[in-house]
């Protein structure tokens, strides 16, 4: 009597973690490319150190490895960033895309396609190191009757998983880049909320924004080259984001007034304004021209909308919170958002 009961109920756990691993049976089989693709990256990574002492590395590279350091301190004493072991090795990919992100958003509002997660909770975007799988969620995005956008990412955070190295990619756009890389990522190793990527990702581009501006000048002084030239980026990619930002608002609103109408009707009206957006954006005064050309490399969609809502859309409230309560001071900011929040 007792074993036959013990067997019954061996047998139910059984079919429910069967039926639990058949039902999961995606969201497994990516759980385990992703843990391979990032601990592929882990075994081949080699301490920034040893790279240095080695003497083999190209002049431009080493120097920036030099730097990481630097940067590293600056965001753990200077920001009060949380210490840890991130950013102290390398992992050279070339110039391969080493992941691939995608997202979706329904075509008529900004309300994202989510994907959820054991632990850390929902996203908006989903990330692969595999490009083809990649491509498929994207594929299968576009079949639900959603806007899609896949992009590459030049860095990424496992939220203390795993020490995450620095990769060449990280390296592309110089040292002023490279430490908006890694203050953006070492914030998300200090605060992360489940379940909240707006919010975790509007303080973490703020904050890295921030903080490599103040890096940089602390450095090399606000007379100096890279200085210069980060500060007339920033105010190109302010240029861009805030007409993006306005624009979505808008569109936000006009999608709004016309959810009454058949489908037909809703995407030509989209379209058209849409095509309004691509023409208005050429009074705006860029210094690097590149802008001009942006869609001719992405289509421009409410999933590529999405992504200055996601990053950008609180950095005006941020600023001023800045500004009014902390009086400019980005560390006592900081502090005050981890106390809160953590």
């Amino acid at each position: 009597m007792f074993k036959t009961k013990k067997s019954k109920i061996t047998l139910v756990t059984f079919i429910i973690i069967l039926v639990a691993l058949t039902w999961n049976h995606k969201l497994i089989y990516y759980g385990l490319k992703q843990g391979y693709g990032q601990l592929s990256i882990i075994n081949n990574s080699v301490p920034i150190n040893e790279l240095l002492n080695s003497k083999t590395l190209p002049d431009s590279t080493a120097e920036l490895l030099s730097s990481v350091n630097e940067i590293r301190n600056f965001a753990f004493n200077d920001l009060g960033l949380k210490k840890n072991d991130n950013y102290t090795e390398f992992y050279d990919h070339g110039n391969d895309p080493l992941m691939f992100v995608v997202s979706g958003c329904s075509p008529f509002s900004f309300s994202p396609k989510e994907w959820s997660f054991p632990i850390i909770g929902s996203f908006s975007y989903k990330g692969f190191f595999d490009k083809e799988m990649a491509k498929t969620e994207y594929e299968n995005i576009i079949d639900e009757g959603l806007d899609a956008y896949i992009r590459t990412a030049g860095g990424w955070s496992t939220l203390g998983y795993f020490n995450d190295p620095v990769l060449s990619s990280m390296l592309y756009d110089g040292e002023a880049s490279l430490a908006e890389t890694l203050i953006h990522e070492l914030f998300h190793g200090t605060l992360f909320l489940k379940d909240s990527l707006t919010f975790n990702e509007n303080l973490a581009s703020f904050f890295g924004t921030k903080g490599a501006l103040i890096y940089v000048e602390k450095k090399y002084g606000n007379q100096s080259n890279i200085y210069k030239n980060f500060t007339n980026e920033l105010i190109d990619r302010n240029s861009y984001i805030n007409y993006m930002v306005s624009q979505t608002a808008k569109l936000d609103r006009l999608y709004n007034s016309i959810s009454y109408l058949p489908e037909k009707y809703k995407s030509e009206v989209k379209n058209r304004y849409i095509e309004v957006i691509k023409s208005q954006m050429m009074s705006i005064s860029f210094n690097n021209k590149d802008y001009y050309d942006i869609f001719e490399k992405r289509e421009l969609n409410n999933a590529y909308l999405m992504s200055f809502i996601r990053y950008t859309g609180h950095r005006k409230m941020l600023d001023s919170i800045l500004i009014v309560k902390y009086n400019g001071d980005i560390k006592e900011m900081i502090s005050d958002y981890i106390k809160n929040y953590n």
